[in-house]
Formats: C-alpha cells, structure tokens, sequence
C-alpha cells in the first residue's frame, strides 16, 4: 500500500521516500518507483518523463533507483562512454529498458578518451536487469595499422554478479560482449555481430568470457556472427572458465569480415584457457556453421590447459574442415549431437577430420548417439594419442571410443529448421536454417514462437539487421514461409571489405511481434474503493483499491489519479495507494491499469467529498520555547520524531492531525553519503546533509487534534565555519502574531531549536548573515520528548532465549519463517514489523563461499556479509502486539572481535539485556523473546569494529529449530507421470515446466543442471505438464543436491519422481540429511525406474536431498511434490 502526503509530491518516484523509514525496512514492501531518463536529461532533474536524468547519473552509484525500481530509457542516442552501478538485491533486481518500445541507442562514437574508455556501457553493481538496448559504435575507422589510434571501444562489459543482459543487439564495437566474472549472470536473448578492427591483423570477438567464481554464466538463445575474429571466445592467459552454460547458442561466419576472399574462418565458438583448467562446461542445443568449402575450426572445447569436466549434448557443428576440436579434458560427455565436415576445396591444405580428439588418453568419456556427415576424401576421425593400427576410419573411431551407437553418414545432413521461442518476450524468437537441399523457401512452424493469433509480425535476417523485414503479415496459426535466396547483408560501419551472405543454405532470423498499442485490447479496471458520493471528515486518510484484467499480456501496474493528476502507482494486487491529509474538498478519484505490451484502460470516476472537520479558532495557536540541543547533532532517531519528521532530500512522515508545509524556499544537497555526525540520520540507513534555504521562507505548521506538542526545528551551519546567523520566528498562522522570536548563530556543530506548539503556526527563517537561512529538519513530538524528565513506563519486553553455535550459516528452517535480514542480500520484514539500521555500514567479506559459518542466500549459495560500526544500532518494532522470537546473528569472519550486545527500551532508554560476545568466528546466534519495540545496542570492545550478519523474526516457540525428520513411507511404480490427483497437493516443482511451492516451503541450494529428454510426450512415463500435455526432463549430474525448509513445524509428504528416460542401465542414491547438522535420516538406493517411480518420506524441518550416481551417465530427478 501506498502513502501520499497532500504535499505536492505527484511524481511517481517521489511516493517511495513518503512511505520508508530506509531500505532495509521497505524494500520488499514499497511500490517500486519509476524514473526516467533521456537523451537530453539532466543531472539536476527529478528523473520524471517530465524532467528526466541523463543516463550518466541514472546509473551510476548516486542513482535514486532502489531494489525493485524501474529505469525507462527515452527512445534516441545516447553518444559517449556509460557506466552502471545499480545495486538491487536478488529478491528484487533493479530494471533499465526502453520505453514502451522505443529504440535506445548507446553509442560509443561520443567517446573523447578512447585510451581509457574502453567500454560503451561497463556494467559493476549487482542484481540488475538491462533490456533491449543497442549498442555500437559508428567511428568510421576500422583498421587501425601502426596502433598510434586508439582502437575500438568494448560494446557491453560485465563485471557486476547477477546481471541480466536481455535481447541486446550489440554490433560495430571493438570486442562485443564482454562477461568477465560475472557469476550467477545470464546473457539471453542477444543478437552480437560485426565486432572487431584490423590492427593490422583481426582483432576482435563477438563474445569474450572468463569466470573464476565458480558460479556460472549462462549464454542463451543468442545469435554472433561475422565478427572480426571468433562468435565466442572463452578463454583467459592467467584466467580460467569454471562454470559456463552455452544454450541455444548460435554462431556462424565469424572471421569473415577480415577474412573475405579467403577460404578460411575463424573459430565459431572457442572455449579453453590456456593456463588454468576449465571446469563444468555445458554446451547444448547450440548451433556453429561456416559456409561450403571454407576451411577452419567450427566449434573449439579446450587449448594448452588440462580441462576438468564438459559435457556436450544435441548440438549442430556444421561446416569447416573440423567442425569440432577436443582437447585435454579429464571428463567429457559427447552425446546427440550433429557433426558435419566439409569438403576441402582444392590446392588448400586444411586436414579434414569430422572430429578432433586430443589428449584423451584418460576417462571416463561417455560417446554416444551422434551423427557424423562426412564428405571428405580421407579418414576423417583424429584422435590422440591413438591406440596402435589407428587408421582414423569410423570403425577404429569406435572401437578406440566406444562410441558404438552413433552413427557416420557419407551425405549432406537433412534440412532441418528450429525455431527458438524468447523466454522475457512472447512472440519474439530466434529461428535457425539447415537448408542443405538448397530450396529458395522453408515453410516455418511459428506456433511454438508465442506468437498470438491475430498478432502482427514481422521477421527479420539477421545479416541484414540494417534493412526491411523479409515477411511481414499477421498470425493466424501454424506455418509461414520463409525466403533464403538472400544476399544483402549489414556490412561493418567503416568497412570497406566486403561481408558475403551465407546464402539459401544456412540462415537465421528473428521474429519480432509488432506491438501496436491501438490494436490491443485494453486491461479493465474498477476502482473498489472509495465508492461514488462517498463523504468523509477532514483530515481525511483515504485509501483508493483496484481490480485490474486483461486479456492481452499482463498487468504491469495500475496507476490513481486525483482531479487528474497522476498521485502514485502499485505494480502489484491488491492494487492500492493512500492519500493522507486530505484538507475539505471535492475530489474526482479514478485509477487506470497499463498492460505490459502498452495498453492502458480507466475505471469509472468516484467523486468524494472531504468536509471540514474540527478547527483551531483563529487567534488561538500558541507557541513557548523551551530549549536549544546542541548534543544531538544529527543523531535524532530515539530523541525526536516519534510523531512525525521532515527530512530535506530523504523521508516525510507525519501523523494524520499534522500538516507542515514549506514555502519560499529552495532546497540544497550539501552530501548525499555523509559520515559527519552533524549530517542527520536519513529515515532508513546512513546519513543526508542537506537542506532548506533561502534569504527568508517559512515553514507552515497545522497540528489539528487541538492538543500541545512538542516541535524542534534543526539548523546546520554545515559548509562554513559559523558564519550564518539567523532570525527564527513563530507566528500565529491565521493572525500574523509574533508568538516568539530568537537569533541564532554559531550553529555549525549542528543545533535543535525546540518548542512547545499549540494549534496553526508559521515558521519565519531570515537570514540575518552568511549566505542564507537554513533548516535541515523539522520533527513532532509529544510534549516533554527529550528534555529528560522521568521516561515514560515502558510496554516493550525481552528475555534473552539462548546462543546457538550449531546451526552456523544454515539459518533456512531453524531461523526467519516471518522474516528476515541479510546484510549485502535480501530483506523481508513481515508487515507488523520495522527493522532500522543506524549507525551502520555494510561490508561484504566474501561473494560466494562453501563455507558453512557464512550465511545461506535467500536464493540459492552461500556469502559473508555484515553490518558494522564502532556503535551502532538496529531498531525493532513489532506492532501487532505479540511477543517474537528475534534472532541476531553475529560472525567474526577475519577474527579477533569481541562486542557488547544491549537491548534498549526505545521508549525509556532502560537496558533490558546485556551480554558480551566474543570468540564467533564460527557464528552465533543471540536469540531473544521481543515485545512491541526495542533497539539492540551492537558496541565494539576489541577488534576492528562490531558485526551483524543478520536478523531473523520468527514466532514464539520457535527457539529451536523445528524438530527434521525424515521418515520414508513407500515406492510407487504404478502412478507413473500422472502425478496430478495423487501428489503435490500443496506444491510441485515439475522440471522445466512449472514450479509452486507453498509460502511454508524453500527449495534453496545449487540449482542442478537441467535437461529436457522431450518437450512433448503421450508416452504416460513423462510427467504431466501443469497446463496440458506432457514434458520428459530432468535434473542431472554426477552428484547434486537441494535443501527444503519446511517452516510450518508441521509434518509433510515429500514425494520424489525419478525417470530413467533414455537408459535403462542408471543406479543412483537419494540421500536425506539434516540441513544444519547433516546427520543421514535416510538412504534410498534406485534402479530399473525407467518406468518412472515415485521415493515418498514424511518429512520435518530442514533437509537436505542429495542424489548421487552409482551406475549409468549420471543422476536424475524429474520432479518434486509436497503434500
């Protein structure tokens, strides 16, 4: 729910500083906000479609976007060098995408310092989407001979972890896309071409990628072709690649801009370091291609290094005289996959071989169902070293491999077309040729695309991205005919080779939906509430709820207005927004609903009317001062603003009965991250200086519920050495009295003018020397709030539980099934409770770690993450009035810390607990029983400084963990993939097809490997689809695990389907263990289930599901169902 003062705060970012009290308190429960950014934006502008931010300043560190936040891109150029540092979390990523579809251009020809910006677009920060941007960069030099120019910018370079790079189309830059480091991030959707320079030789790759994380990078439906030098090149002289997932991946005549005229090409996709070895290599469903009669390497897995573990499965690597090279790998899986070599073409020297095997004199290597074209005129199976009498025919090939159940075919493969749909756009895909027949047009099935019927379309070849679509129509289901007598192609900008089409032979396109706003049906909303000639009392707290449909896309938010000015957006149901102080009037409220494709539809008016309520008669206000503070200094959290606060360039937050309106005056930053004490507190983490000013403004203050309170005002004099001084006046807002008057000065520590305020008052801040008045803040209290008089009684309780320092890290199903915060990952706070960090910073000791003292992620892994300070705080209101368990968990990960732990009353100041902590470096958690509000008081007594990882809410009774059990109950072999009826009553997680888990149950750990054995099955072995039909999947590995916290402490059937798809020879164990202690609870061996079975336990707590081959290619496990 929303929260909109009556202040003239409309833009819809501003709705989000109303509501939060901090980051850490809101972030999973504000409305995300929405800015923008333009071409001709601003550093200085608000970032509203009105006035908004250039893009320099939208990205970078500085950024108003928050987790959860949405930057829209203005269509147009945006020329220079660009760098990102948003910093979401992974519960809540921040998005950057053009505007309802207009073309955004990044373009590096604006660079002025080409030896230093190497990048167009650098991407650090974490967790943070980028959608559909082009990227290039139209310097019309291309060859670069004596290297005294600088040569061509990087187009995107990603350094940041968890980026998504969405349907980018990157192209004319130096390298094109580069993925250096970038765990747990995914490139989708891209198409990459026309990269490189001569320098003098060819320069340049479509993709360069490294990662030493261990965590992977995954490349997926994406297209990169006649690049300088190679489609992907995974490879690093001191770097390695551990972890990198190639899926749909497509790439073809790479090296023939610098390379035209010749018969050679460079490699397609090249995947090898030279040093260190690379290790969990998955390359499936990808596509390399090099046009008839051209020499060179398709597809390169492995260089000088001795590489670990790759598997390689239902790919096609056509064309080149050795469409496939092996070399060095401890463990590899080569299996349905389409290898095809071409014929050399006379006078040239390549060696032909369908296959290059190298090193491979160690095991296991798993061959199997391949299909070998071969046209050459030679024995055509390399491998080394090779077993004595190896001639390199077939035969040999299989007896030395074992590779007994595929195939070698001595003619052209046979035509083949396949259509990829893109995940994050319905109607969008990628469609890739085998035209080995040559026909001058294939029929294409585009009913898999998600292209709507009745949708318009059009398709594109993407060597010729600069020109026309070559169909166009509108879908009405099934087939389409695609031409492939093609031959105009998007030559390189500043080239003046020539770049020759792959012809009828091998083509690939992109099918893009037109979305035409005026054809799609528009969402339909209904405001709920208030009804039509609704009347209420002012000041009236109004909250307006929508219902919202539609039949096209989906609900991207719906947006309220008020007399017809946009007050505020919620982007989820139930569709709500609050208007505060809404003074006596008539109001015309309405809302309207915007679709994701860009349709937007209204709901009816209401008209509501506010009536006067009770006033203060004029002449009647009063005002007393009672005292100046000049300790406080900005640390105003706990002494001022229980009942209300205004904090220049951060929160607002008042109480119904309070109205406080500035006016005449202009607003100032002085620092946006201090750590200066006399900046204030913002209303969530860190501190803010800034401020109101002006020669003379005032500051309007209406307190309606007829009562005293108590009013401080705070001034710092905080960029000079004291030489502001000012007038302050209190004035009887309805008669102009004078009800008090003072000059201050000599305020640069920072000082709070406090008053005791009755009724309609104006503030009058005159500059009386120095450059101008200021004000900082203005907070509202009850009367005596911090003049240190007896503390009032206090309503809030604790009682210290216990220490644990056995669950360590695994807080999943021991700790947080209300809520929780980890500090550097991801907050989730139930609505009854608030959690504010003061005082603090955050650290991240370690990214990714196995470690089990480091806290498990929300999602899935492990990190070391803290908060920190010599003193600090973290303030804890639970407001629905019951007792909680709060858990702090404390980890001194580089050691020699001890600390003192204080709970503080947050009303009196009274300590409630006490105790020191020391000797953590294993972790610990401190477990308290809380009641209403309290501050833990965190203070460093040796060491570098304090720590707290993290804080876990959960209910009374929770002070162990739930008691894990596993108990198994039965094998089913009957109910085959007609799981629906019988399993997963209360959820189901269905490999490559849905997963619904219940809000009591987290599936966390590494996410194994998937495959999918068929998309679409009568076969009743394959798991029913939640929609309709069948799907025959897997999760897979050598050995591979998932942990289930079950948080309810209730009992539940977990049913696992295990599918011996394509074998019959698999054997595995499923192992479950408790996930904080891992003791065994129970051990299954399996076999013969290529029938599918069903392993049933009843289960409690946390465990830990482990599945471990014992015969056969790997594990698998299709499916999981709770009940």
């Amino acid at each position: 729910m929303l929260a909109v003062s009556n202040r003239a705060l409309t833009q819809r970012f501003s709705a989000y500083s109303l509501i939060c009290f901090g980051f850490l308190i809101c972030a999973p429960y504000a409305i995300a906000a929405e800015y923008f950014a333009a071409p001709d934006g601003r550093p200085s502008y608000e970032g509203t479609i009105e006035r908004p931010l250039d893009l320099a300043t939208a990205l970078s560190a500085s950024s108003p976007a928050r987790p959860g936040d949405t930057i829209w891109l203005r269509g147009g150029t945006y020329s220079g060098a660009f760098r990102s540092d948003l910093l979401g979390t992974s519960a809540s990523p921040i998005v950057v995408r053009p505007y309802r579809n207009e073309r955004v251009v990044l373009d590096g020809v604006g660079i002025v310092d080409r030896w230093h910006d190497v990048n167009v677009l650098l991407i650090r920060g974490a967790d943070a989407e980028y959608w559909d941007l082009e990227v290039r960069d139209s310097l019309s030099t291309r060859s670069f001979p004596d290297r005294s120019t600088p040569p061509r910018p990087l187009g995107i370079s990603v350094y940041g972890h968890r980026i998504k790079l969405i349907n980018p189309i990157v192209h004319d830059a130096g390298n094109g896309i580069g993925l250096w480091n970038a765990a747990d991030s995914e490139l989708y959707g891209a198409l990459i071409f026309n990269n490189g320079y001569m320098d003098p030789r060819p320069n340049g790759h479509g993709l360069y990628i490294q990662n030493d994380t261990g965590r992977a990078t995954r490349v997926t439906n994406s297209v990169s072709f006649n690049n300088f030098q190679m489609g992907m090149h995974a490879y690093g002289e001191g770097g390695t690649v551990d972890g990198l997932t190639i899926d749909q991946f497509v790439a073809f005549n790479n090296g023939a801009p610098a390379l035209e005229g010749n018969t050679y090409r460079d490699a397609n996709i090249f995947v090898g370091p030279r040093t260190n070895p690379a290790d969990r290599i998955l390359i499936e469903r990808s596509h390399s291609y090099h046009p008839p009669g051209m020499g060179g390497i398709g597809t390169r897995l492995g260089y000088t290094a001795a590489n670990r573990n790759a598997v390689v499965r239902n790919n096609y690597f056509m064309g080149g005289t050795q469409p496939m090279v092996l070399f060095t790998w401890q463990t590899l899986t080569f299996e349905g996959n389409n290898v095809y070599s071409t014929l050399r073409l006379p006078g040239t020297n390549y060696s032909e071989v369908v296959l290059l095997a190298q090193n491979f004199s160690q095991g296991p290597y798993l061959w199997r169902n391949n299909t070998y074209y071969d046209m050459t005129t030679r024995d055509a199976f390399a491998l080394s070293p090779a077993p004595a009498g190896y001639r390199g025919n077939f035969a040999d090939w299989q007896g030395a491999t074992g590779d007994v159940t595929s195939q070698r075919r001595q003619t052209l493969p046979p035509d083949r077309v396949f259509v990829m749909p893109n995940r994050y756009e319905a109607g969008r895909a990628h469609v890739v040729v085998h035209n080995w027949s040559r026909q001058g047009s294939v029929t294409v099935d585009l009913s898999t695309s998600r292209l709507a019927v009745g949708q318009r379309y059009e398709i594109w070849d993407v060597q010729n991205m600069g020109g026309a679509p070559v169909v166009k129509g509108t879908f009405s289901g099934g087939t389409v005919p695609v031409p492939m007598n093609l031959t105009a192609v998007s030559k390189p900008l500043g080239w003046s080779g020539g770049v020759s089409h792959t012809l009828s032979e091998f083509g690939v396109f992109v099918v893009k939906p037109i979305i035409d706003v005026a054809s799609i049906p528009p969402p339909t909303v209904t405001l709920t509430s208030p009804v039509d000639g609704q009347t209420v009392t002012a000041p009236a707290n109004l909250t307006l709820l929508a219902t919202a449909s539609v039949t096209s896309g989906t609900i991207r938010q719906v947006d309220f207005y008020r007399d017809g000015s946009l007050v505020g957006s919620d982007p989820t149901q139930p569709y709500s927004l609050t208007l505060t102080n809404l003074p006596a009037g008539t109001y015309t409220l309405r809302a309207q609903a915007v679709s994701d494709l860009g349709a937007s539809g209204s709901s009816a008016s209401a008209f509501v009317t506010v009536t006067a309520g009770p006033t203060t008669p004029a002449g009647t206000a009063t005002a007393s001062f009672v005292r100046t503070d000049s300790t406080t200094k900005g640390n105003w959290k706990g002494q001022y603003g229980a009942q209300g606060y205004s904090l220049d360039h951060d929160a607002t937050n008042f109480a119904s009965y309070t109205k406080v309106t500035p006016s005449g005056h202009s607003s100032y930053l002085w620092d946006g991250a201090p750590t200066d004490v006399r900046a204030l507190q913002r209303g969530g983490t860190g501190r803010v200086a800034g401020t109101w000013y002006g020669q003379s403004f005032t500051i309007d203050v209406a307190l309606t519920d007829n009562q005293t309170h108590q009013v401080a005002l705070y001034g710092v004099d905080y960029d000079s050495s004291g030489s502001r001084s000012q007038r302050l006046e209190v004035l009887d807002a309805t008669t102009g009295t004078v009800l008090d008057r003072r000059d201050v000065s000599q305020f640069n520590g920072g000082q709070y003018w406090i008053y005791q305020i009755k009724g309609a008052v104006k503030f009058r801040v005159t500059k009386t020397a120095g450059a101008n008045g200021v004000i900082s803040a203005l907070f509202v209290d009850a009367v005596g709030t911090s003049q240190t008089p007896a503390p009032p009684p206090s309503t809030s309780t604790t009682k210290f539980l216990r220490t644990d320092t056995t669950t360590q890290g695994s807080w999943k199903g021991a700790y947080g099934a209300e809520g929780y915060g980890l500090a550097r990952d991801t907050i989730k706070y139930p609505s009854y409770g608030r959690v504010t960090m003061s005082g603090s910073a955050d650290w991240l000791w370690s990214e990714s770690t196995a470690e089990t003292r480091a806290l498990q992620r929300a999602g899935t892994g492990r990190f070391a993450g803290t908060w920190f300070g010599s003193v600090f705080n973290i303030d804890v209101t639970l407001t629905d009035g019951q007792a909680h368990q709060v858990a702090l968990y404390a980890l001194d990960w580089d050691g020699g810390r001890s600390q003192r732990v204080e709970i503080v009353d947050a009303a009196s100041g009274a300590v409630l607990d006490a105790r020191t902590v020391s000797n953590f470096g294993g972790g610990q958690y401190l477990v308290y029983q809380v009641r209403n509000s309290v501050r833990f008081r965190i203070t460093r007594t040796a060491g570098a400084n304090a720590v707290i990882s993290g804080v876990f809410v959960d209910a009374v009774g929770s002070q162990t963990a739930t008691a894990t059990a596993a108990t198994f109950i039965q094998a089913d072999a009957t109910t085959r993939g007609n799981w629906k009826g019988v399993y997963g009553a209360q959820g189901y997680a269905v490999v490559r097809d849905q997963t619904a888990l219940p809000t009591a149950v987290r599936l966390g750990g590494n996410k194994p490997s998937e495959w999918t054995w068929a998309e679409s099955s009568s076969e009743l072995r394959a798991l029913q689809r939640q929609q309709s039909g069948r799907i025959a999947a897997t999760w897979f590995g050598e050995k591979f695990s998932f942990d289930l916290a079950f948080s309810d402490g209730k009992a539940h059937r977990l049913a696992l389907y295990a599918l011996d798809w394509d074998s019959t020879v698999r054997a595995q164990d499923i192992t479950l263990t408790n996930a904080t202690t891992g003791a065994v609870l129970d051990r299954r061996s399996l076999k013969s289930f290529a029938g599918g079975h069903y392993y049933v336990w009843q289960v409690t707590g946390g465990v830990t599901v482990t599945v471990t081959r014992t015969a056969g290619p790997n594990a698998v496990i299709s499916g999981l169902f709770i009940d």
